[in-house]
């Protein structure tokens, strides 16, 4: 697992860099799923969570 510095911008966006986005299958305008567990913020893209079983 590579570790990624990433930025906050002024409104709260948080900029995920390309290579997250393509390990993850993160496509522009596609949702995710986030909230902080254990004081640590996980994101999780919605197409996993929907996945079939």
């Amino acid at each position: 697992m590579d570790v990624e510095i990433l930025k906050v911008g002024v409104r709260g966006e948080i900029y995920l860099k390309k290579s997250l986005r393509e390990e993850l299958g993160i496509e522009p305008g596609e949702y995710v799923k986030a909230y902080v567990e254990n004081g640590r913020l996980i994101i999780v893209p919605l197409k996993e969570i929907l996945k079939p079983l």
